[in-house]
């Protein structure tokens, strides 16, 4: 178990009780502690599930089957949402990949695995040799990173663009608390995001500008894709804020030069320490070997 935050809290009796390794990560950012976690294991497969997720019993059983095939090199399944944290209500909405294998030759697998038509970071396993290939998650992205999302679909893109194979199972089933159902704002930080996201591979994998203007087009177009459905639900009230979208559109790329530029300089921030203790796990942190992200 791995908790991210300044010093140790609740989770660090948790997992005394049930007898499970515990690691702090201070430093700031769902990546960061997903590649202490990696770092801190040792087994062939990892998978990655949100803590407030409720998987179903036979999660792993039906993904690890599709690693049977040696190409396969990371499974990610159906997440369905719900209104309540115990996940017991209706369902709001799901994501379904589907049953897909994809790789380079798939037809327009650089939007599937960008702008996340493969998977969520969720419900998602990885053989260990291709977590090491790609270098483990970007930390100036995903939860408690000024780029707060996207770090599953940077990844899926480095991988598949790497020659790794991705395999969707809508058998393996994990259903996740719908946050954001009340949250007017939420379309809004999606879209800076995105535009984020297209600076970032503008940028620095430029070599698929021109995937990545296609898929521009189309999106402006508003060309159906096959791998993509928006609940209509979730895009409610944007017609009303029409500035707060222009606004998002243009602010995504000065968002990423921000989070480039204070990531060049500093690295990974850490969070402010609370105590002695947080402060000894940031120093032996430091002198440890980073995974490269």
């Amino acid at each position: 178990m791995v908790e991210n935050d300044a010093a140790p809290g609740d989770a660090e009796q948790i997992a005394r009780e049930y007898g499970a390794s515990y690691r702090l990560c201070t430093y700031r950012g769902l990546s960061a502690a997903r590649n202490l976690g990696v770092r801190s294991c040792f087994s062939d497969l990892l998978a990655f599930i949100d803590d407030d997720a409720v998987c179903d019993p036979d999660w792993i059983r039906n993904a690890v089957s599709l690693f049977e095939d040696e190409r396969i090199d990371i499974v990610t399944g159906k997440v369905i949402f719900h209104s309540d944290p115990a996940c017991t209500s209706a369902a709001t909405h799901e994501f379904d990949p589907g049953d897909h294998l994809v790789d380079r030759k798939t037809k327009d697998w650089f939007g599937m695995t960008v702008f996340g038509g493969v998977g969520l970071g969720g419900n998602f396993i990885v053989r260990r040799d291709c977590m090491e290939q790609i270098g483990g998650f970007d930390e100036r992205l995903g939860r408690g990173a000024l780029m707060h999302a996207s770090e599953e679909n940077l990844f899926v893109f480095r991988a598949v663009d790497a020659g790794c194979r991705i395999g969707t199972c809508s058998r393996s089933l994990v259903r996740h608390p719908f946050h954001d159902s009340n949250n007017s704002d939420a379309p809004i930080r999606s879209i800076a995001i995105s535009t984020a996201m297209v600076a970032l591979l503008a940028l620095e994998h430029s070599r698929h500008f021109g995937d990545l203007c296609r898929y521009l087009w189309g999106a402006i177009r508003r060309t159906p894709q096959s791998w993509r459905q928006r609940p209509v639900h979730l895009l409610e009230g944007m017609a009303k804020s029409r500035l707060k979208v222009y606004f998002a559109l243009f602010a995504g790329p000065f968002l990423y030069a921000f989070t480039a530029i204070t990531h060049l300089i500093g690295g990974t921030p850490n969070f402010p320490a609370k105590g002695v203790r947080g402060v000894e796990e940031i120093a032996a942190q430091s002198a440890a070997p980073k995974m490269r992200a």
